[in-house]
C-alpha cells in the first residue's frame, strides 16, 4: 500500500489484482494523474486509491511512502511506527495488524476508538489537521472496502477531432448536392 503525502493530506493507493504498484514519478504529476504514475506501466490499469487506509488483519502490509512536497510523516501511534515522507526518495516499513479496529472498540470499552495515521512534522500552518482514518478489518472487508474505492489512474477521453475552419480568405463556394 502506498501512503502519499502532500500538504496537507495523505492519498492510500492500493495495488489491485496483480499485488504490484505502478511505478510514479514527480514529473509525471497533472491535474488527471495526481500521483504522477507511470500510465505506461502494466501494473497501473488496477491500482485503486482512498483517503482512507484499510488493512487487512493478520496479514503483513508493506507501507511505500512517498512526499510530493516537503517531508512529511507517515505515523502510527497504535502500532508504534513512523517513517519520514521524505520528497524524491521512497521510504518503506513492514508491519502486521493483529487486532481489528471493532476488536479495539471491545477491549477499549471506547465505541468511538479510531485508528489514526498522523504527520509528525511540522510541514506547514495546516500540519495540526493533516491525518487519514485508519481501520483493521477481516480479509473480506477488505477485499469489499478495495471493490468500492476509485481507479488511481483512468486514461483520458480521446479528444474529439478539433473543427478545422476555412481560410479567411476563402472565397469557395459550396458545392451543390446532386
Amino acid at each position: 500500500i502506498q501512503v502519499y503525502a502532500k500538504q496537507f493530506d495523505f492519498t492510500a493507493r492500493y495495488a489491485g489484482n496483480d499485488n504490484e504498484l505502478a511505478g510514479s514519478y514527480f514529473k509525471n504529476i497533472t491535474d488527471v494523474n495526481p500521483l504522477g504514475l507511470d500510465t505506461l506501466d502494466k501494473h497501473v490499469g488496477d491500482d485503486r486509491i482512498a483517503s482512507e487506509l484499510v488493512m487487512p488483519v493478520g496479514e503483513e502490509i508493506e507501507l511505500v511512502i512517498n512526499s510530493r512536497d516537503v517531508i512529511h510523516s507517515v505515523y502510527l501511534p497504535h502500532f508504534r511506527v513512523q517513517m519520514n515522507a521524505v520528497p524524491g526518495m521512497t521510504t518503506r516499513f513492514h508491519f502486521k495488524p493483529t487486532i481489528t479496529t471493532a476488536k479495539m472498540k471491545e477491549i477499549t470499552g471506547n465505541d468511538k476508538f479510531e485508528y489514526i495515521l498522523l504527520c509528525n512534522k511540522i510541514c506547514g500552518v495546516a500540519h495540526y489537521n493533516m491525518k487519514m482514518p485508519v481501520r483493521v478489518v477481516e480479509k473480506d472487508e477488505y477485499q469489499s472496502f478495495l471493490a468500492g474505492t476509485k481507479m488511481a489512474y483512468t486514461k483520458p477521453e480521446a479528444a474529439a477531432p478539433a473543427p478545422v475552419a476555412a481560410p479567411a480568405d476563402s472565397t469557395a463556394k459550396p458545392m451543390a448536392l446532386k
